[in-house]
């Protein structure tokens, strides 16, 4: 019998859920709103058994989880964005994280067991790939210097040294990853980003910044790609010259960095360790404890309710946020007053 998941924000990984025995409907956030348990249930069309919010880098979509009658889930990506995220993340019964060096944070206000780290993956799946080496380095992303400007500045010294070599791109990466010799990925904020995983995936000779969040646990470099010292245009132009010198070991990134791919980093792959986690003793565990023995959410979570209700446009939402704090507030007082009476 299949559980019957409501998964709620970004797509990523659902469609292979199934595989894992979970009935997934998905329930897309285009824009900041709020939902609570009502609204998922009436969104999803049925009474969930379990809910995953997939992070779309939204104010908090999700109110009242901590009462939620069933296994809840947060799956975190951009944590290196947001830092009220781990204050948020608590209220979860489990969380998964994509960046590494972040999984402790999330772990150290959560039950043991029910915080794992789970990398990023290429997006779509990927044909074989014909080399037609149409550039011989290729970056594809946004580069712009209000918005990305240590990116826009490397690119910029990058250019400097290497005139006319690094092809600058947005849109369909697919394409251009087959027409280039070299693909180039940035690091801006230091985190293991998704076009690590995309890159390989396609058969790319990728040359990325040596970075922390577990990127050599998963590639080893100088077998699955090449790196360079991270926003350092001149190790990055002679690394670019040392594989444009030597096309046989571009191959032999390409096809190892692909391999690994395809043997532990699908969609699947990762659908699968999420299934895990939900299904967990310690996932099941924490969420007959919330239930049968319910604490009020921390102060963290009221005061980011509070946040939210001042800095938000939205009049509803703002509304919407007060309530939640409030109520935070009430669980808490509900808990003292309980504990007085025990002793």
């Amino acid at each position: 019998m299949s559980v019957k998941l409501a998964w709620i924000g970004t797509y990523s990984f659902l469609e292979h859920m199934a595989e894992n025995g979970y009935e997934a409907t998905f329930i897309r956030l285009k824009s900041p709103r709020v939902l609570g348990w009502d609204e998922i249930c009436e969104e999803a069309g049925f009474i969930p058994d379990a809910v995953v919010y997939s992070d779309r880098s939204f104010p908090p979509p999700l109110l009242g989880v901590e009462s939620y009658p069933c296994p809840t889930c947060f799956y975190v990506v951009d944590s290196h964005i947001h830092d009220w995220y781990p204050a948020y993340a608590e209220i979860f019964d489990c969380c998964a994280v994509s960046l590494k060096n972040h999984v402790q944070t999330f772990a150290d206000t959560r039950t043991p067991g029910t915080t794992i780290w789970l990398p990023p993956y290429p997006r779509e799946a990927d044909g074989n790939r014909t080399i037609r080496e149409r550039w011989d380095v290729s970056f594809v992303g946004t580069v712009n210097p209000e918005t990305t400007p240590k990116r826009a500045k490397f690119l910029e010294e990058l250019e400097a040294l290497l005139p006319g070599v690094v092809n600058v791109e947005t849109g369909a990466y697919q394409w251009i990853f087959a027409n280039s010799r070299i693909v180039l990925n940035i690091a801006e904020r230091g985190d293991l980003n998704f076009r690590v995983f995309e890159a390989l995936a396609c058969g790319a000779c990728l040359l990325t910044p040596a970075i922390e969040h577990g990127q050599d646990e998963l590639f080893e470099s100088g077998r699955c790609l090449e790196t360079y010292e991270n926003l350092n245009a001149e190790d990055a132009a002679a690394k670019i010259k040392m594989l444009l010198a030597d096309p046989a070991r571009c191959e032999a990134l390409r096809v190892a960095g692909r391999a690994e791919i395809e043997k532990k980093h699908r969609m699947k792959h990762r659908a699968k360790q999420l299934a895990d986690l939900l299904d967990s003793a310690a996932t099941r565990g924490a969420y007959a404890k919330r239930i049968s023995s319910p604490k009020p959410p921390s102060n963290d979570l009221r005061l980011l309710y509070l946040h939210w209700a001042e800095s938000i446009e939205n009049s509803e939402m703002r509304a919407q946020y007060l309530l939640a704090a409030r109520s935070v507030m009430e669980q808490q007082a509900l808990a003292r007053k309980n504990t007085t009476k025990d002793t």
